[in-house]
């Protein structure tokens, strides 16, 4: 009888067998059975369709092979949301970001509201996004502001399109959408290209997808997706040069180890440019020229003419599109008039040189999240400059010098503190200072925008000797008798000299830091700088 009753089972298990074989397929069934085997779920968590299964999934963050934080992300019916943390070290001092990012959609999947939480600085700073007809509002507190808007879908676009129909070898795809985190429309493309066997996933079989994203028609990113037969992103590279930044989707435990771990990885000098030749006396020299050179990396994505400006005192000169000859004029003078490329134009892209168009300049004038105008702190430090006995660009130089003055602590555990956390903890470092004078340069009427670029330092090492080197470094510009002016609270010298190339610049609306940290990535270890002359 037991041996009837054993047969009859193995019969029935047989069968099922074969009814899962024709279903699903035997290759599919038996790689992911034996994945499953192979795969600690620690390590890595393959789930179902994340849109039936509750949503909810974790990431650890990855710099360099390096765990550096963690990500969770929900997404259900209309709503998407992504926490991050990273802990970092900056020159030895434990630096922490936090952020969230909320995105909801309507039925059709077109954005429709949503905000960012940002923690860099002492305190949180929120920014609601709101769609009302053919506008984006925009709020902080008490700050509001809104652009144009045109229908585009909501941050979740890319998970949703794989999930809901997952990608074959050869698709190509293209998605627009709003990402609150950054503020901005990013266009992302698709093209899956193979099935490859991923190393990070224990050896799981998994399609590529070749990602790139744009802002404005300018690349902002790229890298590849590896993905799962569900549509389940497992795994992201996102490439900035020879620097890759990775996710790779696992247990809630293994993803939040690093908040109990020690070994942080230091970005103190990660931005630091050999010069080679010293720069001596650097405040008495202009201008000085620079030989500026990208090391050749993968597709060539970074070109001199994207990477660095003209200004009224830097003229780039291009020799190909990895090298260029860039010359930088000091703006320390009292004639506000003087500026040194007498070849630069403002063009349509920049602010006009037409002082009573006033709203050429709302953004370098208004309040924030990062410039909090209503701060009545900040309103007797203004006040402490009599500005009535001064010039526009003496009151601006009498700012520097004060900021210069108020931040004596420099510390590295801020990373873009507000400037009211400035003002409480009169601590930080050079984006404490540009965030602070940008203040008080609105808080008295005169535009203002922080600006990244490289500054010439010199650094000892522990054998005693100096290092000649180009750091990453934020300073402000102020628009001053038509023309956008340099100054440096971290030096305050009335201006700033010429032993400095700007890359970028950025007037902190909507409190997005994004643009500035993508001019960060991209360009860490691709420089080369030399003196051309001086």
């Amino acid at each position: 009888m037991l041996n009837r009753l054993f047969i009859l089972l193995f019969f029935l298990l047989s069968v099922t067998l074969c009814v899962l074989f024709y279903i699903f397929g035997i290759p599919r069934f038996v790689d992911d059975f034996v994945s499953q085997l192979m795969m600690p779920v620690a390590d890595v968590v393959v789930t179902d369709n994340v849109l039936r299964d509750g949503g909810e999934y974790w990431e650890v963050v990855s710099d360099g092979g390096k765990q550096i934080g963690f990500q969770k992300t929900i997404i259900r019916n209309k709503y998407f949301q992504q926490q991050s943390r990273l802990l970092l070290l900056r020159r030895g001092e434990r630096f922490d970001v936090a952020m969230t990012s909320v995105s909801e959609s309507d039925a059709d999947g077109f954005f429709v509201a949503g905000k960012s939480m940002m923690k860099v600085g002492l305190n949180p700073i929120e920014t609601n996004f709101q769609v009302q007809d053919d506008k984006l509002m925009i709020s902080n507190g008490e700050t509001k502001n809104s652009i144009a808007w045109n229908k585009v879908a909501g941050a979740d676009a890319v998970i949703r399109s794989l999930l809901e129909k997952p990608m074959q070898i050869g698709d190509e795809r293209k998605m627009t959408y709003f990402d609150p985190s950054q503020s901005q429309i990013i266009e992302t493309k698709l093209k899956a290209t193979e099935i490859k066997v991923s190393n990070q996933c224990n050896g799981r079989k998994l399609l590529d997808i070749f990602v790139r994203s744009y802002v404005a028609d300018k690349v902002i990113f790229e890298g590849r997706y590896s993905v799962d037969r569900n549509g389940n992103i497992i795994y992201t590279e996102i490439e900035f040069g020879d620097r890759i930044i990775s996710t790779l989707r696992t247990s809630k435990r293994h993803a939040t180890a690093i908040l109990t771990a020690n070994n942080h990885v230091e970005y103190g000098d990660i931005g630091e440019v050999q010069l080679h030749t010293p720069i001596t006396l650097p405040r008495e020299l202009t201008p000085i020229s620079f030989s500026v050179k990208i090391k050749s990396i993968k597709n060539n994505s970074l070109d001199i003419k994207d990477t660095f400006v003209d200004s009224p005192f830097q003229k780039v000169k291009i020799i190909h599109p990895q090298r260029a000859v860039i010359t930088v004029w000091s703006s320390i003078n009292e004639d506000p008039t003087q500026y040194g490329n007498k070849e630069y134009e403002i063009t349509n892209n920049n602010t006009t040189n037409t002082a009573d168009d006033s709203k050429q300049f709302d953004e370098y004038l208004m309040s924030s999240g990062l410039i909090n105008l209503d701060d009545p702190d900040l309103q007797k430090l203004a006040d402490s400059i009599e500005s009535d006995k001064l010039t526009v660009w003496q009151t601006a130089v009498e700012l520097e010098k004060l900021v210069s003055q108020r931040i004596r602590l420099i510390s590295f555990r801020l990373g873009f503190a507000s400037s009211s956390d400035v003002l409480q903890s009169g601590c930080g470092d050079c984006t404490e200072q540009a965030v602070l004078l940008t203040a008080l340069c609105r808080k008295k009427g005169i535009p203002s925008r922080v600006v990244l670029g490289f500054v010439y330092a010199n650094q000892k090492d522990k054998k005693e000797s100096q290092d000649v080197i180009m750091v990453f470094h934020l300073w402000n510009e102020v628009y001053v008798a038509g023309i956008w002016r340099p100054l440096d609270a971290a030096f305050g010298f009335g201006g700033a000299d010429a032993a400095r190339i700007k890359i970028t610049d950025d007037s902190l609306k909507n409190d997005s830091i994004a643009a500035i940290c993508r001019s960060i990535l991209k360009t860490i270890g691709q420089i080369e700088i030399h003196i051309e002359k001086f």
